[in-house]
């Protein structure tokens, strides 16, 4: 299956504007499968899950740490989300 991960800009009205936005897969249970908008600039760490929390998929998620707003866990793989955040 093709990941949908992908870079974005966004303009606000205002003139500081919203910033540069990842879209990636959302991973938690309740919201699997959803689009999850994370701010580039919030992004302080990216690891790995070495436990695998989907039997469905048999894939470990990441985990993609913003604070103070918490740790997003997501489907794509450490190295997919390097390589969108650092293009």
């Amino acid at each position: 299956m093709a990941k949908t991960a992908k870079t974005t800009q966004t303009e606000s009205t205002s003139s500081v504007g919203l910033g540069r936005f990842v879209v990636l897969t959302n991973a938690n249970q309740q919201f699997r499968g959803q689009p999850i908008a994370i701010r580039l600039d919030q992004i302080i760490t990216v690891y790995p899950n070495n436990e695998i929390r989907d039997a469905e998929t048999g894939q470990p998620n990441t985990f993609v740490f913003c604070p103070p707003h918490g740790t997003w866990e997501v489907t794509e793989n450490f190295e997919e989300v390097l390589a969108l955040v650092n293009p």
